[in-house]
């Protein structure tokens, strides 16, 4: 069985300097760098407003950068259950990390990937967000795909 979730991810652009960038990449599990001056910062929501991660990188990142959250922008669908993995070899040709992050086409829409034990996650830029889920849907059907919270 194949489980599909709706992600709605927290993205978080910080624009700085090469070492600013560096130093926030490495603070943060789910960053992934653009450019030498630009880094995505990947979160989840917080009810609490101290975990608002639009203000904590800010803060880490200083005055000199700027730093916006994108989160509108971005849609995406979480792969889980034991056949996330082969699932994911109906949707692209990319190699999945063990743990971390992959960046380029699924089901030809620009993506960001993360690993994280048996799950998937698929971020795409959000004009994209009704392809992705239609495509994994069609693509997958053979292994039991079930849509959750959708």
């Amino acid at each position: 069985m194949l489980e599909v979730h709706p992600v709605e991810p927290v993205v978080v652009v910080c624009h700085a300097d090469a070492d600013r960038c560096d130093e926030i990449a490495r603070a943060y599990p789910g960053a992934v760098r653009f450019a030498p001056d630009e880094v995505l910062v990947i979160g989840t929501a917080s009810p609490d407003p101290a975990l608002d991660l639009a203000a904590r990188v800010s803060r880490d990142a200083g005055d000199e950068a700027l730093v916006l959250d994108a989160s509108d922008g971005w849609a995406g669908v979480r792969l889980a259950g034991p056949s996330a993995r082969e699932a994911f070899e109906h949707l692209s040709r990319l190699e999945l990390p063990e743990g971390g992050v992959v960046l380029g086409d699924v089901v030809r829409a620009p993506a960001v990937v993360t690993t994280v034990g048996p799950d998937v996650s698929i971020l795409v830029p959000s004009s994209f967000g009704e392809h992705l889920r239609a495509r994994v849907l069609e693509r997958c059907r053979h292994l039991g795909v079930r849509e959750v919270g959708s």
